[in-house]
């Protein structure tokens, strides 16, 4: 899932250091845990990672019924 923060792609599986394809459940791990470890500053890059990762699976989720 590649997703645009300030004016740069990034892989958001990577971003949380996850391989692509991870499970919601790892996803939702790494997220917290990368949260909890980050500077306030280096927020938003997590949650926009997090976020570009949820809306592709409410994507699938909605297109496969």
């Amino acid at each position: 899932v590649v997703f645009n923060f300030n004016g740069h792609s990034w892989d958001a599986y990577e971003v949380l250091g996850l391989p692509a394809g991870s499970s919601p459940e790892k996803v939702e791990d790494a997220y917290r845990t990368s949260i909890e470890r980050v500077d306030t500053a280096s927020k938003p890059f997590i949650e926009a990672a997090y976020q570009a990762i949820q809306s592709q699976w409410q994507s699938f989720k909605a297109s496969s019924g």
